[in-house]
């Protein structure tokens, strides 16, 4: 997501132009995108294991990276 008109409908506060914005709401992103019914992208379009990959990125990863 990002500060572009093109939002597909997240909340005006949910960023993700950058690396840091992404780690600042790292809980939040593994919150909606995992689990056994994600409910991020609303509409699709991720496969399992795009979200799998994210999961362990944002477990395993070094903030910042």
């Amino acid at each position: 997501h990002s500060e572009t008109p093109h939002r597909y409908g997240a909340p005006e506060g949910v960023i993700f132009d950058t690396v840091d914005d992404v780690w600042a709401q790292k809980t939040m992103i593994l919150y909606v995108s995992g689990g056994d019914e994600p409910s991020m992208p609303p509409q699709g379009g991720s496969t399992s294991m795009d979200r799998e990959m994210l999961e362990i990125w944002l477990q395993c990863g070094e903030e910042g990276s």
